[in-house]
């Protein structure tokens, strides 16, 4: 990967004033691009690109670029950061004056490195994609958002807070990078009980009860439901405080992002489901779940497929 990265900063950007690539980072800028940034870096990561968007050159604001990731900073605002499987190549745009990344802006004042920067996210975003295919983390923490939205106790990378993070985390045996979207089911905001969703699959652990984990791909999604205590797999339930509120929202989400990993196999759940009586005029069975749709819907309101 970070190969590939060196060949795309190659391509999309110039070394010049304030810009500085590989050889040319000196020793005190990589020093204090890991004090600006540092916290949210591997212990492999190392700056590759280094853009400093200030007036007298101390780095204090501006970009950093390492094989896994986006570190900005801009005036009077806090370090932030972005991960290329974080964003779309589409949501990534060139502004007066910043860089637009979904709902973040990047603040640069020289629009030659505005263009440059934009190239380069849109490029690395697209290899992402291509390389994670259509199960991406960018992926499963949309359809959360979508069905989970409503839940104030959810939170979604890269935007859990930090000790929410590194507990849940440690519970479930988990890297920090590899927690995507994160519930908390404690009444003092601790993130010990609640659920996880990474890329390998969901991750719980109820009030009183040892951690529990299963891969997206071991999940049917016929026996995911929403429950009485929150939602089900078959036998195994999740716990969700205000589970008549927020349990089928969860158990949408589920299976939306399982019907995802699994999108390769999908005519083995056709093969496997029953065959249901005729539909309504202008209500059609989702051929995955065998949920009822109107016949102009998009997405599956069961399974967040598209039909």
């Amino acid at each position: 990967m970070t190969a590939d990265v060196r060949r795309l900063i190659e391509r999309c950007f110039q070394s010049g004033d304030r810009l500085y690539i590989g050889e040319a980072i000196s020793a005190a800028g990589i020093a204090r691009a890991l004090a600006l940034h540092g916290a949210a870096l591997e212990r492999d990561e190392v700056p590759l690109l280094i853009y400093d968007d200030t007036l007298f050159g101390d780095s204090s604001d501006g970009f950093v670029v390492t094989a896994k990731r986006l570190c900005w900073k801009n005036l009077m605002e806090h370090p932030r950061q972005l991960r290329w499987c974080d964003f779309e190549a589409d949501e990534v745009r060139a502004r007066d004056g910043d860089v637009q990344i979904g709902e973040h802006l990047v603040q640069i004042h020289a629009e030659d490195v505005r263009a440059q920067l934009t190239a380069f996210l849109s490029a690395a975003a697209a290899g992402e994609r291509a390389e994670q295919g259509y199960f991406s983390p960018r992926a499963i923490v949309r359809l959360a958002q979508k069905h989970m939205a409503a839940n104030t106790d959810v939170f979604y990378t890269p935007s859990i807070p930090a000790r929410k993070l590194q507990k849940a985390a440690g519970v479930h045996g988990l890297r920090t990078d590899d927690v995507l979207v994160l519930y908390d089911d404690t009444l003092f905001g601790s993130a010990e009980d609640g659920f996880v969703f990474s890329q390998k699959g969901l991750h719980w652990k109820n009030f009183t009860e040892s951690p529990s984990a299963v891969t997206w791909r071991d999940i049917d999604v016929r026996e995911v439901a929403e429950s009485e205590g929150g939602y089900a797999l078959a036998e195994l339930e999740i716990c969700i405080a205000q589970a008549n509120k927020y349990g089928a929202g969860a158990a949408a989400a589920v299976r939306a992002i399982t019907w995802l990993a699994q999108e390769g196999d999908t005519a083995r759940y056709i093969e496997l489901t029953p065959e249901a009586p005729p539909t309504p005029e202008g209500v059609e069975r989702c051929p995955y779940c065998r949920v009822k749709n109107p016949t102009r819907a998009t997405y599956c309101q069961g399974c967040g497929a598209p039909v």
